[in-house]
């Protein structure tokens, strides 16, 4: 279901290419004019909010590995979390070991990657993205082998 701009903004492409392309032409215009404007959101970072507190944390987290991991066993298969890197160590190792005790496998391939690997300090940039693809697909491997 399309909400009225977008749908309007299909209505009117049909009938003028022009108008049709009138968000692209924006953005063109716009990256000439503020060439700097894609650097300027790795500067307007906004905040994250905070994680909860160990207590919180850990009483939450084993009953929602469990619940993951019985829908993929249901299913006839097995589950396995992918952590992503972060600018700083967010619990990384207390997800592995409750993976650990639940039977389930947590792969982090890279805990903590520099800012500079980030568009806006969470997510990956391409610079970020790759480096990471890479682990990812060396760990995958590895425990594939393992298995």
């Amino acid at each position: 279901r399309l909400d009225m701009t977008t749908a309007s903004n299909y209505f009117i492409a049909a009938y003028s290419p022009w108008m049709g392309l009138q968000t692209e032409i924006r953005k063109i215009v716009l990256n000439l004019v503020f060439h700097d404007l894609a650097d300027l959101k790795t500067h307007l970072q906004s905040p994250h909010s905070p994680l909860p507190l160990d207590d919180e944390f850990l009483k939450v987290l084993p009953e929602r590995l469990e619940a993951m991991r019985a829908v993929c066993q249901q299913h006839g298969s097995r589950l396995m979390v992918v952590i992503p890197p972060a600018p700083e160590d967010l619990r990384t190792g207390l997800i592995q070991e409750c993976g650990r005790l639940r039977n389930v496998d947590v792969l982090i391939p890279v805990r903590i990657l520099p800012l500079d690997n980030f568009s806006d300090g969470f997510h990956l940039n391409n610079k970020g993205g790759n480096l990471f693809t890479d682990h990812l697909a060396l760990a995958l491997s590895l425990k594939c082998r393992a298995d």
